[in-house]
């Protein structure tokens, strides 16, 4: 049965729990912290890995969109968000895009890439 009411659908999700190999994260010591960090990451790059397929699809969307003279949207909430709207702000002066076609959307509105809401 799905859950009711929108928070109880966010809490559903596996990447809004509190990470069990953290709980005790404030009494692991640094070099065990270190350790746990360098071995979640290896998890995210073997989960990049499988999803290659599809970041592949994706940017040749965004490539063709671009190409064609559409607009790119990128979006995100909290630090995704900030970081598609530090990657809009890079591409112009980069690359040489216009900056009116790649437009990030952030989650709260301009006031949240300075400040959490």
């Amino acid at each position: 049965m799905p859950p009711r009411n929108k928070a109880s659908r966010w809490r559903a999700l596996s990447t809004e729990r509190i990470h069990p190999k953290s709980a005790r994260l404030d009494r692991l010591g640094i070099e065990r912290t270190v350790a746990l960090l360098q071995a979640e990451d290896r998890r995210v790059l073997e989960a990049l890995r499988k999803a290659r397929p599809a970041i592949v699809r994706a940017a040749d969307a965004f490539r063709d969109t671009y190409l064609s003279g559409g607009k790119c949207l990128l979006f995100g909430a909290g630090t995704s968000g900030r970081l598609a709207v530090l990657e809009a702000a890079e591409l112009p002066p980069t690359f040489g895009t216009d900056p009116r076609r790649v437009v990030a959307v952030i989650a709260g509105g301009r006031g949240a890439v300075f400040r959490a809401r």
